[in-house]
């Protein structure tokens, strides 16, 4: 921005200049012919409106109009000018303008941790936003906010939202269409493989088929159960085994996810994950 302001101050004082330099030289040409008479409507008498006198033409007119077309066509050169020392200025105004934010840096705060487009990060382990169930997202929220699901860095952000606030988040991420965020390292087939097979069907009566709650491809099924489908694999076995620890303190009530994970094996989640997060989310 300052850079920007000294620029357009440098072009300015080039204008001042140059309109200095042109008024010395268009009295000095006039000085000869002061004592001819000057009409105002000489000025525009052989021009249309809007339109300058040609200069080139009519040899012999007189210097009071050679010295009014001067002008004229320095005023346009000195417009010209002005406007484009204006153009930086201008231009890095606007691009701080929050105006051009429609969701007030919102956005952006989100945007550090889970992507430009809210697609996650394997290394990282953050959830992907984008294409998620909107209703589900406004929910998650409202947890944070209150308190009621635990994390810090949520907990911290959510404390300051709106219920709007959240709505018009969880609609801008839903929409959202990124490709898979890149993982750290390709899965292996073999866990792909087991991974589907406890997607689509689940391991006896304890584990059940990951999408028969969570929808076929695992899109997810409103607000009670989200997309699971191109989630970063990290992000999924955090989430599984932070469920394991839930069960520890407390019997998990049937069905839930807590209880599911609480029947799982570590290699059971490796390859849930690993199969979770080739899945399309489009």
């Amino acid at each position: 921005m300052l850079n920007c302001l000294s620029g357009a101050v440098r072009q300015e004082h080039t204008v001042v200049m140059i309109f200095l330099f042109a008024t010395q030289m268009t009295a000095r040409s006039m000085t000869p012919f002061r004592r001819q008479p000057f009409s105002l409507d000489q000025r525009t008498s052989d021009a249309p409106f809007g339109k300058s006198p040609d200069c080139s033409a009519n040899q012999a007119a007189p210097m009071n109009r050679f010295a009014v077309c001067v002008s004229r066509k320095l005023g346009t050169l000195l417009l010209a000018i002005s406007a484009v020392s204006h153009a930086p200025f201008a231009a890095a105004a606007s691009a701080t303008s929050p105006s051009l934010d429609p969701h007030s840096g919102m956005v952006a705060t989100c945007a550090e941790c889970h992507g430009a487009a809210g697609e996650g990060s394997a290394a990282a382990g953050i959830p992907r936003l984008a294409g998620q169930n909107a209703d589900y997202m406004a929910h998650a929220l409202s947890m944070f906010k209150a308190g009621t699901r635990a994390s810090p860095a949520m907990q911290a952000i959510a404390r300051n939202l709106s219920d709007s606030d959240m709505r018009a988040l969880s609609d801008y991420f839903a929409a959202q269409k990124p490709p898979l965020a890149a993982a750290t390292q390709p899965p292996q087939q073999a866990d792909v493989q087991r991974g589907q097979q406890l997607a689509q069907l689940g391991d006896g009566a304890n584990v059940a088929a990951c999408f028969s709650c969570h929808a076929a491809g695992g899109k997810g099924n409103g607000a009670r159960f989200p997309s699971i489908a191109g989630q970063p694999a990290t992000f999924t076995v955090a989430r599984l085994h932070e469920f394991q620890e839930r069960a520890k303190h407390g019997k998990p009530k049937p069905g839930s996810m807590t209880a599911v994970a609480a029947q799982m094996s570590d290699a059971q989640i490796e390859a849930a994950a690993a199969y979770l997060s080739t899945l399309s989310t489009n």
